[in-house]
């Protein structure tokens, strides 16, 4: 049963008188595979929500048509606050970096300025102002409108320090990177305790399902990854950790995830559950050759996870922009981010990537940085002519006991420390840097780095030309972008000039020497 079926039995539930009530309840639990208790607290938020809106009917009727004045625009902006976006006490409308952030029940989502200006011209469509002869229609117009809209986003302003996710009542229990917003509530992914749901959490993402903390095991997930990877746990339980990981938003590690396989492997499945875990609005689809174009980044703003479905660059875009994108995100370093028609964002980016490829990506990174952001899984299996339709329809009832997996992943890689490479893609890393920058096979393959050693500049380049030549490649660059990308590559590299004989200098790569 999809979230809008069970949103509608949740309302059919609320609105039914008691005696029918808790007969129902019982049979709705059951069939919605909730415990009673669960579906009770979620039947008493929605009749919360009910009172709340027939109070605020109720004050209609007695003042069916708010009394407002063209000239105070803050104070028409408070009226509408109080009659439409309050909950418990709670403003349940919020601006932040040039966005709207309305409360959906379980999280906040952007909020478009055309849908809130549509939603203040019906509010003022029904209001009235004072004149000198009794009351007459406010008759909104754009003027009118605008100036409201100014008005609420300065009455509804976050102070910068608030960042999602994040508490605004000021408490600091529990810690909100902790918490994961269900269908059911607001879950402690560290305790596994579920908290009511409020507009004093202010995050941007929300599971489409409940927790169960006592779900089925995901019997179908389980036989999908080991067909997947028959003799590889590592690999599997690396997945497991990846999995918790996203569930949060926890950037720490400076990691981005890289799957590749033949076709047909189970990587597309494995991006759709995820995907459908995490809920399709958390969750970006941009592509390498999209990233490095001007507004490469703004379809990514507040997503948790960015699927790069086909990792591959077309040769006219330039490389260096997309590596420097990644590793600045990765990096957890602040970006200024350009947006169509608006100003620009300046922030972290909570983006974690997540690639998909037939083949090793090749992004040009002559320091070798990029390759160690990635931690690799690869895969052998093809199922090419052995496809499953029905398969992910499956993995996806398993959702709630999925969640409670991938929350055994994060819990041990919580307790270690640190995301491990298996050991089965070691050889998949060394090739990702020779892509990366085949200067490092050449420093592997010809040279040998220790103190005491020295080469001549020149004669280190005619090596690097040789094996260029023998490796296929045309352009092995001139001998200033050749000590350039070196140094790159070797930070503690030096460069001397010792004279000969006869009084002239000759340049040397002290630390490295030609193997023999």
């Amino acid at each position: 049963m999809n979230t809008v079926d069970i949103k509608f039995v949740i309302m059919a539930l609320a609105k039914m008188p008691d005696d029918e009530y808790f007969l129902a309840v019982k049979n709705e639990a059951y069939r919605l595979g909730y415990t009673v208790t669960e579906l009770k607290k979620l039947v008493k938020e929605c009749r919360d929500q009910l009172k709340l809106q027939q109070k605020q009917e109720a004050r209609g009727k007695r003042q069916d048509n708010p009394i407002l004045s063209a000239g105070t625009p803050l104070l028409s902006a408070r009226e509408y606050i109080e009659r439409h976006q309050t909950y418990d006490g709670f403003t349940t409308i919020h601006h932040r970096a040039g966005d709207f952030f309305g409360w959906e029940h379980t999280h906040y989502r952007t909020v478009p300025s055309d849908e809130i200006r549509s939603r203040l011209y019906h509010f003022f469509d029904k209001a009235k102002t004072e004149t000198a002869d009794g009351f007459a229609p406010f008759n909104p117009n754009r003027a009118k409108v605008m100036d409201a809209l100014d008005a609420l986003a300065g009455e509804t302003q976050l102070p910068a320090a608030i960042l999602a996710p994040g508490w605004l009542d000021g408490r600091s229990s529990p810690d909100p990177a902790n918490i994961l917003p269900c269908l059911n509530g607001l879950l402690d992914v560290s305790e596994r305790r579920l908290f009511e749901h409020t507009p004093a959490f202010f995050g941007l993402t929300a599971l489409d399902f409940a927790y169960h903390p006592a779900a089925p095991a995901p019997c179908a997930w389980a036989q999908f990854l080991a067909e997947i990877w028959p003799d590889d746990l590592e690999s599997i339980e690396a997945l497991q950790e990846i999995f918790g990981l996203l569930l949060t938003t926890d950037t720490c590690h400076q990691k981005a995830f890289l799957m590749v396989g033949p076709k047909r492997s189970g990587k597309g499945t494995i991006a759709r559950v995820l995907t459908a875990l995490l809920g399709r609005d958390n969750v970006a689809g941009p592509t390498l050759n999209g990233l490095a174009g001007p507004f490469g980044l703004e379809p990514i703003l507040d997503k948790p996870l960015a699927i790069v479905s086909d990792a591959r660059l077309s040769g006219k875009i330039d490389q260096q922009v997309v590596v420097e994108r990644l590793l600045a995100i990765t990096g957890e370093d602040r970006l200024t981010v350009e947006r169509k028609h608006r100003l620009a964002w300046t922030g972290r980016l909570p983006t974690r990537f997540l690639l998909l490829s037939n083949e090793l990506p090749r992004l040009a990174d002559v320091s070798g940085a990029l390759a160690s952001r990635f931690i690799v899984l690869t895969m052998t299996q093809s199922f090419y002519g052995k496809e499953d339709h029905g398969l992910t329809g499956r993995l996806l009832e398993e959702l709630p006991g999925i969640l409670n997996w991938a929350l055994d992943g994060l819990a041990r890689l919580r307790a270690r420390g640190r995301l491990l490479q298996p050991a089965s893609a070691q050889e998949a890393i060394s090739e990702l840097e020779d892509l990366a920058s085949p200067l490092g096979a050449f420093l592997r393959d010809c040279c040998t780095l220790q103190s005491g050693c020295s080469v001549r500049c020149a004669d280190l380049y005619a090596a690097w030309c040789e094996w260029c030549s023998t490796q296929g490649r045309d352009h092995p660059g001139t001998t200033q972008s050749f000590a350039r990308d070196l140094r790159s590559a070797l930070p503690r590299l030096k460069i001397v000039k010792p004279r000969s004989w006869d009084g002239k200098s000759i340049r040397y790569f002290e630390g490295i020497g030609l193997l023999l």
